[in-house]
């Protein structure tokens, strides 16, 4: 997983080290963190073999599950970990996680959680992602509500010998729908975007970004009455939009659309979480036009 490690805070999602071994044998003895957890704790051989294994990997497996490292960032000592279980059809995907109890109380799990969904929704077709908690974990459910799931389903269950009512969450992937700051100008995408691109243009150095481009007709754009004003300059081909109320750019669209034209969106605009799982490429607008990762193999 080339996009490890992610940083957050004081917090960091990794792959596991082999140097892991004695901190994660520590926190998964523990009873009480094992109380609502799917694992049980593990012999020292167990879990030497379980660290090494999941340091070793470096894609999400369809039909099972894999777990990354949750770390201090200051220190890189291991405090917990993250699984994500991918369905078979790649559609759905499940999550879970554990906090060493003495790190708990300070963010770490909910940042976790958050960097986890950015790179699921960056690496997979996953559409949305799900989460089975006991009704009685209130510190998990106040987690998942925070990060944005929604409980979808409640049900009976016996769980470790102990009967108990399972809560399931669930996350859909980030809505393609975005505004301008005060919400006059709204647009919908068509699909989720491959990639986006950060130009330096005299222009777009200037109204940031980055931009995401379909095919001109397929955004769906509203705007309330007079909101939207358009900026035309250089070969007057293009009409850049902003909001006359907050002064949010927000698209630019051709002046004389052919067929095969294309609206530029920026991404800014829309949910954090989509525009993290969109990479980036940087565009050499006021020089050369083209992309800099293709200068830099001239």
């Amino acid at each position: 997983m080339e996009s490890l490690p992610l940083t957050l805070g004081s917090t960091t999602l990794r792959r596991f080290e082999p140097s892991d071994v004695e901190a994660f044998l520590a926190y998964r003895a523990d009873p009480q963190l094992a109380r609502f957890q799917g694992w049980t704790a593990m012999g020292a051989a167990d879990a030497e073999q379980f660290v090494l294994g999941m340091a070793a990997v470096t894609d999400f497996l369809p039909d099972g599950w894999i777990q990354l490292a949750i770390a201090r960032a200051d220190s890189n000592q291991l405090i917990g970990d993250v699984g994500i279980f991918l369905d078979t059809d790649e559609n759905e995907a499940e999550i879970g996680f554990t906090l060493a109890g003495e790190q708990q109380g300070e963010g770490h799990a909910a940042r976790a959680v958050n960097c986890l969904l950015g790179l699921i929704w960056k690496l997979t077709a996953v559409n949305s992602i799900r989460a089975i908690t006991d009704a009685r974990n209130t510190s998990s459910i106040r987690l998942l509500e925070r990060s944005g799931f929604t409980l979808r389903s409640r049900q009976a269950a016996v769980f470790k010998g102990e009967s108990c009512t399972e809560y399931r969450y669930v996350k859909e992937r980030p809505m393609h729908q975005g505004s301008c700051h005060c919400g006059a100008i709204r647009m919908t995408l068509p699909s989720t975007p491959t990639v986006a691109t950060d130009c330096n243009c005299s222009l777009c150095r200037r109204i940031g970004g980055p931009w995401v481009y379909f095919e001109f007709g397929t955004v769906a754009i509203a705007s309330e009455p007079g909101a939207a004003i358009g900026y035309i300059q250089g070969d007057r081909t293009l009409s850049t939009i902003h909001c006359r109320h907050c002064g949010c750019v927000t698209h630019w669209e051709p002046l004389d659309p052919e067929p095969g034209a294309k609206h530029g969106v920026n991404l800014g605009n829309f949910d954090p979480e989509l525009i993290a799982a969109v990479p980036v490429r940087k565009f050499d607008g006021a020089d050369t036009w083209k992309f800099f990762d293709e200068l830099d193999g001239e």
